[in-house]
């Protein structure tokens, strides 16, 4: 009896210090601290704002209003809105300081040897009716854009926002529960169920890039689109329908549109979608030559002065 009690008692201790071992290798790798989300019932969701998480390596540094880097300081010469989802957030793959947003600000503001405030307002999968609530109740925290840059896909022709999320999904988590109890619910959590396809299709399409539009010019700011491209696309050598459809609704509205089909390559993808660190390295450099740069940056701040 008293062998078999020992067997048990050993076979426990075995299992709770293998657990133990797990929980460490795990926080070594940061998993202890993910980013955490909160509900919205204006825009859906946005990270808990101020939290600083460092994940396998990558550091994200997520500001008061919950978005990536830094704010406005009231003293910048020039003020950037870069709008969009997760292609330009990077979540937990991207370090801060390998964000495209971040390097084109850094070389930007080498360059002119002014300060430029780039506004990172993104989230993983909103759409220009997401940033656009968001900045619509948040402008004055944001400060007023002297360029407003829509970075969208392909499929935001049709996003619309379904306020599906309520709380800690395998993809947003809303506390950290330890790091074994994170990786668990990365792979076995529930997924935010939210409106099928068709349902989002019901509605009209276009209202929010012509929402953007009213309100650049409400602003006095000059606004542009990025138009991201899948993997897909890129080897097809075009946008899909929905894709072509932003294209037209830009010429009919006179609104620049940079196209990352014609530059970004397939080598900076980790998905079929989602960028690198090396595609977002790709992303700044095409945005710097979109904006004819410098001169547009410098045309920015010369009406600022």
């Amino acid at each position: 009896m008293s062998t078999m009690r020992t067997r048990i008692n050993f076979s426990i201790g075995a299992i709770c210090l293998g657990l133990l071992s797990v929980e460490f290798g795990l926080r070594v790798l940061g998993l202890h601290e993910l980013p955490m989300y909160e509900s919205s019932d204006k825009y859906e969701y946005r990270f808990v704002p101020n939290q600083r998480c460092t994940v396998i390596g990558k550091s994200l540094i997520i500001n008061n209003l919950g978005l990536r880097g830094e704010l406005p300081n009231g003293n910048n010469d020039v003020v950037v809105w870069y709008c969009g989802d997760s292609v330009i957030n990077g979540g937990i793959h991207t370090d801060e300081d390998s964000l495209a947003t971040t390097i084109w600000d850094k070389h930007a503001e080498n360059q002119l040897g002014s300060s430029i405030a780039t506004v990172n307002v993104s989230q993983g999968s909103w759409g220009p009716e997401n940033t656009f609530s968001f900045c619509t109740n948040h402008a004055s925290e944001l400060g007023k854009p002297d360029l407003i840059v829509l970075a969208v896909s392909s499929h935001d022709w049709n996003d619309r926002m379904s306020f599906c999320y309520d709380g800690h999904t395998k993809d947003m988590p809303s506390h950290n529960y330890g790091a074994l109890a994170n990786g668990l619910n990365k792979y076995f959590g529930r997924n935010t169920t939210c409106l099928s396809q068709e349902d989002r299709c019901s509605s009209p399409v276009g209202r929010e890039f012509d929402q953007w539009l009213q309100f650049s010019e409400e602003l006095n700011s000059k606004m542009m689109l990025y138009l991201h491209p899948t993997i897909e696309e890129i080897q097809a050598g075009n946008y899909n329908s929905y894709g072509n459809e932003i294209l037209k609704w830009a010429i009919n509205n006179g609104v620049l549109v940079c196209k990352g089909l014609e530059t970004l390559t397939e080598g900076g993808f980790r998905d079929n979608i989602h960028l690198n660190e090396s595609g977002q390295r790709e992303l700044a450099n095409l945005w710097m030559n979109c904006f004819e740069f410098p001169d547009d940056i410098e045309a920015l701040r010369s009406t600022n002065i």
